[in-house]
């Protein structure tokens, strides 16, 4: 079913000069094309050992496993946010974004691969920016981002897999901190706006492209 294309009042109005300011800005955004051509991650299986030695004291060659890709699994995805509806598309960009604080404030490195596609730059560069956090010792203090309206948009037609929402959020002052000493290293500036995030539907939703709303 088609779904109709509607504006969210909240926002309305709303300029975008930096995306999630000067932390996110220099992560860059997403392309505009909610066209997918990358590939979900994948997860190789390990090898067997080749050359095990048995009861006889000879040497077997065991040829290794094939390797097989899987879809990473997204640590307690609500159930709201699997349905291929509006309400689902709105609850899995709210939970990827609520998953986005805990991977900076903990910090952890686990939490977002599975939510997206290759072809999402911005999601690579939030996601190197809680490697970079883990490998420093340092944490943002507190939630980022703060969503405050999220609405579908719709899907670009009958039976298309992709699918665009729009997330309005503030931005909060937080303190970047060493995890340890808790000294600050640097302050994250207020700021209120919104971004398009691109979907598609491969048995579950994946984050295809963020792109910021001017």
């Amino acid at each position: 079913m088609t779904m109709r294309r509607r504006a969210m009042p909240y926002a309305a109005g709303l300029g975008l000069a930096l995306v999630l300011s000067s932390v996110l800005a220099g992560c860059g955004s997403g392309s505009p094309d909610p066209a997918s051509t990358g590939a979900v991650p994948t997860v190789a299986s390990s090898s067997a050992p080749t050359g095990a030695a048995t009861s006889s004291g000879t040497t077997s060659s065991t040829p290794p496993a094939t390797p097989t890709s899987a879809k990473p699994t997204i640590e307690g995805l609500p159930e709201a946010a699997k349905a291929r509806t509006r309400a689902g598309a709105n609850e899995f960009v709210r939970y990827y974004f609520e998953k986005l604080n805990e991977a900076w404030s903990v910090p952890r490195t686990d939490v977002l691969p599975g939510f997206a596609l290759v072809s999402c730059k911005t999601c690579a560069n939030y996601q190197k920016t809680a490697v970079g956090l883990a490998a420093e010792g340092e944490r943002y203090r507190g939630d980022m981002v703060v969503t405050t309206a999220i609405d579908g948009l719709g899907e670009n037609g009958p039976g298309d897999p992709k699918y665009t929402v729009i997330a309005a959020f503030k931005q909060m002052p937080v303190e970047r901190v060493d995890s340890n000493s808790g000294r600050v290293v640097s302050t994250v500036t207020a700021k209120e706006g919104a971004v398009f995030v691109y979907l598609t539907y491969r048995d579950r939703w994946l984050i295809s492209g963020i792109q910021g709303r001017d």
